[in-house]
């Protein structure tokens, strides 16, 4: 049971150590600026696409995205972890892309 667990966490287990949790940050701010990436990717394709016969193909995909990046905005609040500083740029190059 987790309750009897010392090591009770949701979804990434608590760092060891300052050198640990750094890297995890990291890892984490990479992560997450991928989804956002796809998830403005998506948006650039529907905008140029979205009235197309394959819109709807695009836009079941684009709702997959929006979940992953839903819960990689969690999984950041959770850690206490900023999102990358490249965020406005990962929004307008996404959407070009």
């Amino acid at each position: 049971l987790l309750q009897n667990s010392s090591r009770a966490y949701s979804v990434i287990p608590p760092p060891r150590d300052t050198e640990e949790k750094d890297m995890m940050h990291r890892m984490l701010r990479v992560d997450h600026a991928g989804e956002y990436g796809a998830n403005r990717i998506y948006a650039g394709q529907m905008a140029v696409l979205g009235r197309s016969r394959t819109g709807p193909l695009i836009q079941q995909m684009w709702d997959q995205e929006r979940k992953h990046l839903a819960k990689f905005n969690e999984i950041l609040a959770e850690n206490r972890v900023r999102p990358t500083a490249l965020l406005p740029l990962w929004n307008l190059a996404g959407f070009v892309l």
